[in-house]
């Protein structure tokens, strides 16, 4: 059983985008679908996601056959080759962060505070929502200054969007851009645009089906399938 290329792929691409996005509000009970643009340092992609209570679902339409499914506080990337199906916990990729950064480009750890966030006193929309823009200043691990502009929104499918996502960033233990992470939080909102590197594309309230969350066979550990990936690791 050889677990490959779009595994790791769908780590590369969707990590980077989603890290920063851990701000909204403490609880989520609803449900709903979207579809996210994200941009990293590999380059871009979409997203489709899925999410009912704390169930979520992430499906790459550039990667057929390969998701993600968050449910019981844990992330589990999914993938069906050769006829099978391999499930695995992806809480020991976090664990790996550094290692995993190193290897697929990661920028770890790359903001270490955050300087402010104030209105620009204008207004966006995106997807079909109204959000307000804010300026994030914040300091990188070289103590450079930064900025970026975000747009944010309380509206309550927004929100749920972003909780999902912070939920599947916390699952893995990933500390990257963690005071950014901090800082939209306390705002309570959901985040519509993040810079270049994300865009909600399109949201609504459709309830997605509960076998959507299911886990076609038992989960495997990192280091279970690592014989399987040969010397990557070396």
């Amino acid at each position: 059983m050889m677990l490959s290329g779009p595994l790791l792929m769908l780590s590369r691409k969707s990590l980077v985008a989603l890290v920063v996005l851990m701000g909204a509000a403490s609880s989520v009970s609803a449900a709903g679908t979207a579809v996210v643009a994200g941009q990293g340092e590999q380059g871009s992609g979409r997203m489709e996601i899925a999410w009912a209570g704390e169930h979520m679902r992430m499906d790459f339409p550039a990667q057929p056959g390969t998701h993600i499914v968050v449910r019981d506080g844990q992330s589990f990337a999914v993938t069906h080759e050769s006829g099978r199906s391999v499930v695995m916990d992806m809480a020991t990729m976090g664990q790996m962060a550094p290692l995993f950064g190193a290897r697929l480009g990661l920028p770890m750890n790359r903001a270490v505070s955050v300087d402010g966030i104030r209105p620009l006193g204008e207004s966006e929309t995106v997807a079909g929502v109204r959000g307000a823009r804010y300026r994030i200043d914040w300091t990188d691990a070289e103590g450079r200054p930064r900025s970026d502009t975000v747009v944010l929104t309380d509206d309550p499918r927004v929100v749920e969007l972003t909780q999902a996502l912070r939920r599947h960033v916390e699952s893995m233990q990933i500390a990257v851009a963690r005071p950014i992470s901090v800082a939209l939080r306390e705002r309570g909102q959901g985040v519509l645009r993040f810079a270049d590197r994300f865009e909600v594309v399109s949201i609504s309230e459709r309830v997605p089906p509960a076998e959507a969350f299911a886990l076609p066979a038992e989960p495997m550990s990192l280091f279970q399938v690592m014989q399987d990936l040969g010397g990557w690791f070396e």
